[in-house]
Order: structure tokens, then sequence, then C-alpha cells
């Protein structure tokens, strides 16, 4: 201690202290000392704080660039994007406490036509899990992705919230990892987040799980992919997840996925085609007369991929249609 009564901490000089005042230790040193390790705390955690909170900022604005930017942004969907309509379908997850009083017709509900994903993961609350099913081209992925945005902008604004990020359950592979590792992994090998942050965002359940692509997990793994995912859950239970599948090789699976609620993306109704070729003008109106005419390419309008590129599988087949 100082004549000015400061006390210096580092090295020996507080044993050294001691012993010069005969083992005598004053409360008005213990305050110095407790003051001073404070500082040093407080700098340490700071400086803690802000490399965390950089590394939140580097992911998110890896999740927009590469999913938001680099994937929804130019989609196919872009020009044109057609308000999906979605129908709840409970009983496609394993939900622990079924109502009894819940009807068989009141698991498949349709939805409003304004609801989106977005609305429907938020109506869930804490904890949200959700299972997005569709038929192949239904949009499945942009719905996720969309789902995405509106969740990296809020958790740009707020640093509290979950950090969201986007997964594609193809890479979960033969050697049947558990979901926490393979997390980890993919953090490190697609985003570039050190093992060792990402062990502690998993654990600590900091992440917002989005799934893409159950349905490309190689078929002989499909299995045991979901019961993967559902010992994690199991094992992480505030972590929220979103996952994504055909419906058609979701419901062949003897077991489903122990999440909050599903909903199923609709097929387009004829209103809605005529909606987006009327929106496209000159350059679609020879597809919608020819819709009129031919019972196949309206049952392949019914997907908005399939509408999307409808005027391509025509010009293949030899229809001549405006540029």
């Amino acid at each position: 201690m100082t004549e000015d009564n400061s006390v210096n901490i580092s090295g020996g000089k507080v044993q050294g202290f001691i012993q010069e005042n005969n083992g005598t230790v004053t409360q008005n040193f213990i305050n110095h000392v407790s003051d001073s390790l404070s500082g040093q705390t407080s700098g340490t955690e700071q400086f803690l704080a802000e490399k965390e909170l950089r590394q939140r900022k580097v992911l998110l604005s890896k999740v927009k660039q590469y999913w938001i930017e680099g994937v929804l942004e130019k989609s196919l969907y872009n020009e044109a994007m057609i308000q999906l309509g979605l129908e709840k379908r409970s009983n496609a997850v394993e939900l622990p406490f079924r109502s009894f009083e819940e009807l068989p017709e009141e698991s498949e509900q349709i939805l409003p036509t304004e609801t989106n994903a977005t609305k429907v993961f938020d109506q869930i609350g804490e904890g949200r899990t959700l299972l997005i099913l569709g038929e192949p081209g239904a949009g499945k992925t942009i719905t996720l992705l969309k789902l995405a945005e509106n969740l990296v902008a809020r958790a740009t604004e707020n640093v509290s919230l979950l950090i969201p990020v986007v997964f594609n359950l193809s890479s979960w592979g033969s050697k049947k990892p558990t979901i926490a590792d393979w997390l980890v992994q993919e953090l490190l090998s697609k985003y570039q987040v050190p093992k060792e942050v990402g062990k502690n965002w998993v654990k600590n359940q900091q992440l917002l799980l989005l799934l893409d692509g159950l349905d490309e997990v190689k078929a002989e793994l499909r299995e045991d992919c979901v019961q993967a995912v559902n010992k994690f859950m199991q094992d992480h239970g505030q972590t929220e997840m979103v996952v994504c599948s055909r419906i058609v090789d979701y419901e062949v699976l003897s077991n489903r996925l122990q999440l909050r609620g599903a909903i199923y993306i609709r097929s387009l109704t004829p209103e809605q085609v005529n909606r987006y070729l009327d929106a496209a003008g000159e350059q679609l109106r020879a597809v919608k007369t020819l819709l009129t005419e031919d019972t196949v390419l309206q049952e392949l309008a019914k997907s908005p991929l399939m509408l999307r590129v409808t005027p391509f599988i025509i010009r293949c087949c030899g229809n001549i249609l405006p540029a």
C-alpha cells in the first residue's frame, strides 16, 4: 500500500504488505484489494463480452449473405412472391400432451390466408419448435428462408435474442454423430466458427436452428436422424428449432419429430396461379391460355417451382412463347 493508500496487487506486493504489517490486514486494505480485483474482472468480462458480440455479428452477417442474399433474394420466386397457403398438421409431430378433446379433423386446419410461417412460429411461444412439410417444389426452403430473414433482422437489432442459423441436414452422415457434435462441425466448416465457440453456443442453447432437407438425408439414415434430433431436444430443451421435409418422405418414417407444431404448405389454387400469371403481364399470357386447355400443365402449375418454370417446359415441348 503506497502513501496515498492505493494498493498494488501485482506480483508479491500483497503478500509483502501483509508480512510488513505483522499479518495485520485492515478493512481499508481489503476494500482497496477488492476494488482493484473488481476493476480487473470487469475489464476481462468486457473484453470477453465484446469478443462474443463480434462473433455473433459475424455469424449473423454470414447467414444473411449466404442464405438471404445468396439464395432467397436470387430465387425463382423473387420476381413475384406468391403468398403460400398453410395448413396446421399437429398430427405430424409427437406431442407429449396431446389434447384428448382434439378431434381428428382438428389436427388438420387451413390457416387464414395472411398467415405466414413467422406468425405461426411466433405464436408457439418461448422454446418454439416447428416442422415445415410440403410437396416437391412447394416452397419449403423459401418459406424457411423467409422466416430466417425475419429472425436475422430481429437478432441483429436485439443482442438478447437467439442466433438464427441455417443448416442442411443432408450432411448428417453415416457416422451418425450426435446433433450437438454435428452442429459444432457444421459451424466450423460452413461458417468458420471456432469449435470452442460453437460448443459454447450449442451447450448454452444460444442458437435458433433452421434445419433444411430432412428428406435429403440418405433414406437408410432418416430414422436415425429423426431419433438424433429428438435426443438433442431432450438434452437441449430450450433450443428453438425449425425442420423442413418433403411430406412423402416424412410420412413413411416410423418415428415422428418431437416438436411443438407442424405446418403443411398447400398446393396453389387456380386463383393464385392466375394472379401470378396476370402480374407477369404479356410475357406469360400464352402460358395462361395453354393452362386453360391442358390438364397436365394445370397439375404442374400447382407447385410454385413448376409454375415458374412452366414456360421453359412448354418451349422444350415445341411450343413457341413470347420471350
